[in-house]
Order: C-alpha cells, then sequence, then structure tokens
C-alpha cells in the first residue's frame, strides 16, 4: 500500500492512518479526481495525506471531509486525533529535532513565524517616523485596487492559517505605508490611502496577536492609532479599541481590558457596538461583576443582521455573541444558563462549512468551561475538540484559554481524557497555566 511502508515500527498509530485512508477509498470505490471534488482540497493535498511516511500533516479539516466523503463514521477523525498524539510524543521523546527533520517542522515554522513578525514590527516604528514627507500620490486606480485587497483579506482572515495570510498582509501593508511615506504633489486622496494602511496595520496587530506574539501586536497598534488620529476615522478608531481589550484582557488586566472596550464607544460605529459590549462583559465576568449581565444586554441589543468583514474583525454574529454570554456567565458560576446557550452556539458554529476557525474554537471553551463545574470529561472533551478544530492553524486565544482550563483540571490528570488533553497541549507547546480563573 503507497505510503504505508516504513512507519509501522516508529509510528503504529499514523501506518494505522494511512491504512485506514486507503480501506475506505478502496471501499468507496473512490478516486483523487472524485474526492477533490467532494472535499473542496487540491488533489495534491489529498495524495499527500496518502502518502505520508515520516511526519503527519493530514489537517483536522481535511480529516473531516475525508472521513465524510468516505463514509468513515468519524473513524479517520479518531485515528488522525491519536496519530497526532503520537508524534507529539514522539517529538518530545527525540528532545530537539534532528537537522535532518527540522526543515518545515512545527518549531522551524514557529522561529520562522516570529522572525517575519519581528522584522514587520521594527518597520511600524520606522514608519511611523516617516509619515508626513511629500513628493508624490498614488491615483484613483491604485486607491480602488487598494481597498479591494484589504476586503479580500478581511474576508479571508477568519478561515485562513495566520502564518500563510501574514506574508500576504505584510507586503500590502508596506506598499501602503510606502506611499504615506513617500508623500504627495496631492492631498486628494491621502486620507483614504491613511483609512487603507490603518486597516493593514489592525491586520497586523491581529496576526500577531493570535500568534501570541503581544509586544509586536502592541507595537502595531500605536502605529494604527497614528492612522485613527490622522485619519478620523471611526471604523479604524473602535477597532483599536477592540484589540487594546483583547490584549490586556488575555495578559490578565480586565481593568484595562474593561477601559478600552468602554472607550471603544465614543465612535458609534454599529459594525463594533455588539462587540465592544461583549469585551466589557467579557471583563467584567472575569472580575466577578454581575455588571457584566447589562454589558450582555446590551451587546444583545446592539446586535445587527451580518455584514461584510472588516479588518478590525469578523462580523459579530448571533452564534458569536452567544458564545460571550456563555462565557460571561460561566465565569458568575451560573453553569446551567451558560450550557444552555453554549449548546446551542456550537451547533450553529457545527454546521458552518466554512466557519471562522478562532471563534468556532472559542465557543467550544466557553463550552468546555460551562461545564468544569458539572462533568470534568465532557468538559476537557470539548476542549479536545477546540483544539482539533486550530490544528494546524494555532491561534494563541485558544490555545492560553485551553491551557489555563487543562490548568482547572490538574486535579483529575488520573482521568484519561484529561492526560490525553495534558499531552495534546504539551505537544503543541502550549502551557498549561496553575489553577485560577478560566479565560
Amino acid at each position: 500500500m503507497d505510503g504505508v511502508q516504513g512507519t509501522e515500527d516508529e509510528r503504529p498509530a499514523l501506518a494505522a492512518l494511512l491504512a485506514l485512508l486507503h480501506e475506505r477509498k478502496e471501499a468507496c470505490g473512490a478516486t483523487f479526481l472524485g474526492l477533490e471534488k467532494r472535499t473542496g482540497f487540491n488533489r495534491s493535498q489529498i495524495q499527500r495525506a496518502f502518502r505520508i511516511t515520516s511526519k503527519l500533516e493530514l489537517s483536522i479539516a481535511l480529516a473531516e471531509k475525508l472521513d465524510s466523503a468516505l463514509k468513515a463514521d468519524g473513524k479517520i477523525i479518531a485515528a488522525r486525533r491519536i496519530a497526532y498524539q503520537e508524534q507529539a510524543e514522539l517529538r518530545a521523546r527525540r528532545g530537539a529535532a534532528t537537522p535532518a527533520d527540522s526543515e518545515g517542522s512545527e518549531e522551524g515554522d514557529e522561529t520562522n513565524r516570529r522572525e517575519a513578525l519581528a522584522a514587520l514590527a521594527a518597520g511600524a516604528s520606522a514608519l511611523t517616523l516617516r509619515i508626513g514627507t511629500s513628493s508624490r500620490g498614488p491615483g484613483r486606480a491604485d486607491l480602488f485596487a487598494a481597498k479591494r485587497t484589504v476586503a479580500d483579506l478581511a474576508a479571508r482572515y477568519p478561515t485562513t492559517p495566520h502564518d500563510a495570510l501574514l506574508p500576504e498582509v505584510g507586503r500590502h501593508w508596506r506598499a501602503a505605508e510606502a506611499v504615506l511615506a513617500d508623500g504627495w504633489r496631492s492631498d486628494r486622496y491621502r486620507g483614504e490611502f491613511q483609512v487603507v494602511a490603518g486597516q493593514l496595520t489592525c491586520l497586523l496587530s491581529r496576526l500577531a496577536f493570535n500568534m501570541g506574539d503581544h509586544d509586536e501586536s502592541a507595537q502595531f497598534l500605536d502605529l494604527m492609532e497614528r492612522h485613527v488620529e490622522a485619519s478620523g476615522d471611526p471604523g479604524l478608531g473602535a477597532a483599536a479599541a477592540g484589540m487594546w481589550s483583547s490584549l490586556f484582557f488575555y495578559q490578565g488586566d480586565y481593568l484595562e481590558a474593561l477601559r478600552a472596550a468602554q472607550d471603544g464607544h465614543r465612535w458609534r460605529y454599529k459594525y463594533d457596538e455588539a462587540r465592544l459590549f461583549g469585551y466589557e462583559a467579557r471583563a467584567l465576568g472575569a472580575l466577578g461583576d454581575p455588571a457584566a449581565l447589562e454589558a450582555l444586554d446590551m451587546m444583545e441589543r446592539s446586535l445587527g443582521p451580518v455584514s461584510v468583514a472588516e479588518a478590525g474583525g469578523e462580523p459579530f454574529t448571533e452564534e458569536y455573541a452567544r458564545s460571550v454570554r456563555g462565557h460571561s456567565l460561566a465565569r458568575l458560576g451560573r453553569l446551567g444558563e451558560a450550557l444552555e446557550i453554549t449548546t446551542t452556539a456550537i451547533a450553529e458554529y457545527d454546521l458552518q462549512g466554512q466557519a471562522p476557525y478562532e471563534s468556532h474554537g472559542n465557543a467550544y471553551l466557553s463550552h468546555a468551561m460551562a461545564l468544569l463545574g458539572l462533568d470534568v470529561e465532557e468538559s476537557a472533551r470539548a476542549t479536545l475538540r477546540a483544539l482539533d478544530i486550530i490544528d494546524g492553524r494555532p491561534t494563541h486565544t485558544v490555545l492560553q484559554r485551553a491551557g489555563e482550563l487543562a490548568g482547572q483540571m490538574g486535579r483529575y490528570q488520573g482521568v484519561a481524557v484529561v492526560k490525553e488533553l495534558h499531552g495534546r497541549l504539551a505537544g503543541s507547546g502550549a502551557r498549561v497555566l496553575p489553577a485560577g480563573p478560566a479565560t
């Protein structure tokens, strides 16, 4: 069987996964062309999944599609999870990667991501000083193309791996900032280019934040606020407030997270009003303040119809709001109410073919938090499901919250699924934080 030979001795779980894939493909009489059409993944990605010999490269998204297309009743997803755990344990036993297997490794990828972010953040400081000189300006066609680029990147952000999007956003960001820094013969389009540059800076701040690089994220936010001051754009102002709130929240500074979200309302920007009230509720819930309930009510009153994604974040949908409400109620100890809401939220996300993976994963973590005081095993399973969703697309908010939830389960490590969760987090490089209020 192509791709299985040579894996059985050291990687029996990977060999079993490969054998299952080939078995189901043969049983269904499937072809790679047919699987390409049915899964939406290109043929080379699918063929690679059937040929792996030394490293697991089958993403959870492709595993789910193949499981459905090959009528495996969840067996491919389960086998992939075991193979993933095997890979993590093997890496831990080996210690540092050898030169032969470091190329393309998760450790190497992480180094490359951090180097790219550091270079971009350094550029942010330099560009802050350069903006405002004068020589020449762009035309209307340049502005049209730049706006279309931002719209495309914002639409793709929720479902595209951060490391894949980073170089593309960075390239367009440099171009937009260079337009401002090189100056103008006319100020005709300057204000609109200032907004475009601010939106791309916002995307870079979000990417840095979701890769766990908070200092770089703050650096981009400083530059973004220069664009807010120069343009007075309410969308940029509200988005910056939301980003600051998230940065402070995930640093554990809930009072500053609350103040940043409250400050964002001064822009009266409808797209972000529900999000900002949700961030208020999140911070108040973490502080144990019942005023979170009032903020949640304001969040729901501010919900509007789903609109086009903007650089500040994907639209604040009803399922997103349910996840935030469930999270906040769980923090206030109202577990029964929270569980009913989070159950609905994850069901809604599960039905979406291309759900935003960060929001989808965090919905499962809100569900896990509601379950924690009721059923530890189910809470651990929900947390594992969140990790499945972001597999191959590491997202700091999900990894940090999963680590904090795992810390809450520390005394239950004798329970198999809790032990699996701890091992999975160790394999991902995420920290299991000491017991304390989970975010």
